[in-house]
């Protein structure tokens, strides 16, 4: 494989040319002001549904990282898909964070009660939903638009999560045992199921890279 700096700025240039459209910027733009605009009006009883419907928004910009341009002529492209898709994830992630940075704060001035690190985990597994839908419904599906699907999907999937049973919620501490350490292990499966479908969408099918090498780098040629 290429390296140096050519490479990588070649790299990177394609991978925001694919994600700067409005399947992640218009989500990205309208967490912002979720965020800004109930900031000061939140107390204990709504910060919560408020900083888990913008990380539901920020869920979807990194699905929008799933949309392949190259897909179709990836005979033309020197990278295999993995390295495609984990560019385009990487620079969703770069947009993605900030914001990300901005919820924890509000989160630390409101939630003073609360542990700022469970909720940052509650956050990155609703995130990972967001690539986990996206890169599967791009891999496995047959749709034109793999982003609009994997946004309806996305939505869908949080949606879900707020009328799970109490015993089996994956957003509210459970009332029975010590509420936060079950509710920290459910956010991290949900967060290892998500990386574990990501990487599963990653592979290529053939296992054959562009340069005509397999997967483990030996060339077939």
């Amino acid at each position: 494989m290429r390296s140096g700096g050519p490479w990588r700025r070649a790299l990177w240039g394609a991978s925001w040319q694919a994600v700067a459209h409005p399947p992640l910027v218009v989500p990205l733009l309208a967490a912002v002001v979720v965020i800004a605009a109930t900031a000061p009006l939140l107390d204990d009883g709504y910060a919560g549904q408020a900083r888990l419907g913008a990380a539901t928004l920020l869920a979807c910009c990194l699905a929008a990282t799933a949309d392949d341009p190259a897909a179709e002529v990836a005979a033309a492209s020197p990278y295999p898909r993995r390295v495609r898709a984990a560019g385009r994830l990487v620079v969703g992630c770069v947009l993605v964070v900030p914001v990300v940075a901005a919820m924890a704060l509000v989160a630390e001035v409101q939630l003073r009660s609360t542990s700022l690190t469970g909720l940052l985990l509650q956050t990155v597994a609703v995130l990972a939903i967001g690539p986990a839908v996206g890169f599967a419904v791009s891999a496995w599906g047959t749709v034109d638009l793999p982003t609009y699907v994997a946004s309806v999907g996305v939505l869908a999937a949080s949606m879900s999560m707020w009328v799970l049973p109490t015993t089996w919620s994956v957003i509210e501490t459970q009332p029975w045992g010590p509420p936060w350490d079950a509710v920290l292990i459910r956010w991290a499966a949900l967060a290892l199921l998500c990386v574990a479908v990501v990487a599963a969408a990653w592979r290529d099918p053939s296992g054959v890279t562009p340069t005509g090498s397999t997967a483990d780098g030996v060339s077939r040629r």
